[in-house]
């Protein structure tokens, strides 16, 4: 590249005092990119804001302090206050630890692309324990999830591990969505559907720390009942459906004139479920809405049985 990109990472904390200073470190040294970072603060009770104050101070980061209440609308609340002066997004969790490469690797990816079009890549990481001693090697163990039908289906995009360009910014920008998805998973999915470019590098580029705070956490130990409890609970739960149908009335209502024709197909055909006994069928025998996770596309065809998409 001929010149330096600029990056703005996004990250957010709550209480997480003991990992928060190794992060930002480890982001400040990324290499070979020229970065900012920007901290929402979603009113810790520990010692997490007066650590992000004296960054600030030091002028290493932008900070402010928010009341959202959890990760997810926390990531939202930074999408729509980011400025729009940079190149390209990252998201950040608070505990994490970057190698070196991440950001330049990421961007060098990116930047294969026409810039006009919404682009995000995304990746794997290696799981760590809380002093950055490996857990278990990274596998590759996903496929590229980048198809209208799959994406609505599942999505395998790790939110600490996204970099997307200034263009999906301004799509997403005060869009986000009022149901209880996940700020990854609707970022995949949302990007896909306005006919974004999907990059997955299956090589990892981060350490993804495993703590008992973790929201996502390897440690928390669960008994084979309560494992089969939580995926019968996933797969026949109300909540799923009422998210699935109420994600494709806002996707409809705040990106109309900027969803593929594929989407706006997708959207029509699930929709007609609802009502039709014989659309319901045609979708479910239909070779386009498949996908390789498996406790996903059951709950997808129970969903679509009981016309509650």
């Amino acid at each position: 590249m001929n010149c330096i990109p600029k990056i703005l990472v996004l990250m957010t904390t709550y209480n997480g005092e003991k990992y928060i200073k190794e992060q930002i470190e480890s982001i400040i040294n990324q290499k070979d990119v020229n970065v900012d970072i920007f901290v929402s603060d979603d009113s810790s009770t520990d010692s997490s804001y007066s650590i992000l104050k004296e960054y600030e101070k030091q002028g290493k980061i932008k900070l402010i302090r928010s009341k959202c209440g959890s990760a997810q609308k926390n990531f939202y609340n930074l999408i729509n206050l980011a400025s729009e002066d940079y190149d390209y997004y990252a998201l950040s969790d608070q505990d994490d630890y970057w190698l070196e490469d991440k950001l330049t690797i990421a961007v060098n990816s990116l930047s294969k692309y026409k810039s006009t079009y919404p682009l995000l890549y995304s990746g794997t990481s290696i799981p760590v324990d809380e002093n950055l001693n490996v857990i278990k090697k990274s596998e590759y163990k996903h496929h590229l999830v980048n198809t209208v039908e799959e994406a609505f289906i599942s999505s395998n995009s790790q939110g600490c591990t996204m970099v997307f360009n200034k263009c999906l910014l301004k799509l997403i920008k005060n869009k986000e969505t009022k149901t209880s998805i996940m700020h990854d998973a609707w970022l995949h999915k949302t990007c896909i559907i306005v006919g974004g470019k999907i990059i997955f590098d299956k090589i990892p580029h981060m350490y993804y720390r495993q703590h008992n705070n973790n929201v996502y956490s390897t440690l928390k130990k669960e008994t084979k009942t309560e494992r089969i409890l939580k995926k019968i609970k996933f797969i026949f739960g109300n909540e799923q459906a009422e998210m699935r149908s109420k994600l494709i009335y806002e996707w409809k209502g705040n990106f109309n004139n900027d969803l593929t024709t594929e989407a706006k197909r997708v959207f029509d055909e699930l929709i007609a479920t609802k009502t039709s006994l014989c659309k319901r069928i045609k979708v479910i025998f239909s070779k386009r809405y498949r996908s390789k996770y498996r406790i996903s596309y059951f709950k997808f065809i129970i969903l679509v049985l009981r016309g509650k998409i």
